[in-house]
């Protein structure tokens, strides 16, 4: 049986941006491997849509410290993500550094762990076509 990929969106600009981080470890820890592929997306407290970077189910909270969504800007292997529908397909697009935004891949659904007027927005939109 084909897996079905399944986009988690994390973090986001409201308050409960670390919890939403936090939840989403559990989420992708949780997920039945098997069964489904998952693709992390976070978003950043300024609103930015990335993938890439440290994999949710390596955020660690025993240090005390609360993780975040980072941006392009603080690390290299973060890729800011395009949802652009009307490119075809499902709009998913990761940009490459070089600016080039190839199309990443099909998702058939949307897990949003976050509360964020624009995660609300974008599951309206494209999540449950």
């Amino acid at each position: 049986m084909r897996k079905r990929r399944v986009v988690v969106l994390y973090g986001g600009k409201a308050d409960e941006h670390s919890i939403s981080c936090i939840s989403t470890a559990g989420v992708l820890k949780a997920m039945d491997a098997e069964r489904f592929e998952p693709i992390p997306v976070g978003i950043t407290k300024a609103g930015e849509w990335v993938m890439g970077g440290t994999d949710p189910r390596d955020f660690d909270v025993d240090d005390g410290a609360m993780p975040t969504v980072v941006g392009p800007d603080a690390d290299d292997a973060v890729k800011p993500v395009v949802l652009d529908m009307s490119r075809g397909n499902n709009g998913f697009y990761a940009r490459e550094k070089t600016g080039r935004s190839p199309r990443w891949a099909m998702w058939t659904r949307c897990f949003p762990c976050c509360m964020d007027r624009t995660v609300r927005m974008a599951r309206c939109r494209a999540c449950w076509r």
